[in-house]
């Protein structure tokens, strides 16, 4: 009976102990430009059952809450954010936790890190998560990063690049929105690694080199 009730016992501790999952941007990761300048987008993983998430920002890895420096607290439904009068080109520190419908509410999660980093340094897009659990993929675009380019032609690949899905295409958004996120359905799709291939399009049609990340479908 005593390792039963111990194995229940620490399923009951669960919803406390377990771990949220900074998706993006990545441990010691660059920052995601946000829809004007200085601002970041941060992403974290969904939990099953919970009802909402708190995350905190700052610039003082010693400090999350009731001291000086650049620190912020916040509680959504959603599972991502935007930071807005982030100073660049400096470390920035966060954690989250998770609130349950029972009212339990989990311990927060190890110190995660990102880089504002100057806007010519930025990339495109990134995707994300990798891995991805699920059918449904996030496309993060900065516009700024080729403010020429109106649309761009995005494909998935398998390891020996074949074609998975069909090329679509993204059209460039309002011009008041920097950043633009854009949802990829891969149901269907075997789990595995692939390729999402991104291609810059000039404005005569011109498609411009690609530009490629890994993700992981589980």
């Amino acid at each position: 009976m005593r390792p039963l009730f111990f194995i229940l016992g620490f399923l009951a501790f669960l919803p406390f102990s377990m771990a949220q999952r900074h998706l993006l941007p990545e441990h010691r990761g660059e920052g995601v430009p946000g829809p004007v300048d200085n601002s970041f987008v941060i992403v974290w993983e969904s939990v099953p059952g919970a009802t909402g998430y708190e995350y905190v920002l700052s610039d003082n890895r010693f400090c999350f809450k009731g001291c000086a420096g650049d620190t912020r607290e916040s509680v959504t439904r959603d599972t991502f954010a935007t930071e807005f009068s982030l100073q660049p080109d400096i470390p920035y520190y966060w954690i989250t936790r998770i609130f349950f419908a029972n009212g339990d509410t989990s311990d927060w999660t190890l110190i995660s890190r990102f880089n504002t980093t100057p806007v010519d340094i930025r990339p495109l897009f990134v995707a994300a998560p990798s891995p991805l659990v699920g059918r449904q993929l996030q496309l993060f675009i900065d516009w700024a990063a080729t403010p020429d380019i109106q649309s761009l032609d995005w494909e998935l690949i398998d390891l020996q690049g074949r074609r998975v899905r069909p090329t679509g295409s993204i059209l460039r958004g309002s011009s008041i929105f920097r950043v633009q996120d854009y949802t990829v359905d891969l149901s269907g799709v075997s789990p595995g690694i692939y390729q999402i291939s991104v291609s810059p399009k000039a404005s005569d049609g011109t498609l411009l080199r690609s530009i490629q990340q890994k993700i992981i479908l589980q």
